[in-house]
């Protein structure tokens, strides 16, 4: 049984947010770089349900890359101590995502073209989890198709 902190709420599908993000000029250029979505797992290192997280994201099939906010740990050492090796990346490149963030840990989709596809709390299992991205990329998927 997940704990409690990790059990899915009734109305999960409901319960997710979505926004369009205002890009700046270096968001509209990171955005040229990537060619597909984007998974972000935004986490503290003070934080112990993201560290669970960060371990479940690690044997995920999706690719997540790991960005740090709200401390001063350097991020690739810390990640590796706990034995993960998700990409970590420079929580700066992403303050424009950051009011995304409603609460730690909290994950991310991005586009392409660097717009906000879903966020929303990592699910209590790695399956759950990555139903859920792939849910949410095929509903943008739908959508970009009409």
């Amino acid at each position: 049984m997940a704990p409690a902190w990790a059990e899915e709420p009734a109305d999960a599908g409901l319960a997710l947010e979505t926004a369009a993000a205002t890009k700046t000029d270096s968001q509209a250029k990171q955005g040229q770089q990537a060619t597909q979505p984007q998974v972000l797992l935004f986490w503290a290192s003070w934080c112990g349900y993201c560290k669970e997280s960060l371990k479940q994201a690690d044997h995920m099939y999706t690719q997540v890359a790991a960005v740090n906010v709200f401390d001063k740990v350097e991020p690739t050492a810390f990640l590796k101590g706990m034995g993960v090796k998700l990409p970590s990346e420079e929580a700066s490149q992403y303050d424009w995502v950051k009011s995304e963030v409603k609460a730690l840990p909290w994950m991310v989709i991005v586009d392409a073209q660097g717009d906000v596809i879903a966020s929303g709390k990592p699910r209590a299992t790695v399956a759950a989890t990555e139903q859920w991205i792939d849910s949410m990329l095929v509903l943008h998927s739908s959508l970009a198709m009409r």
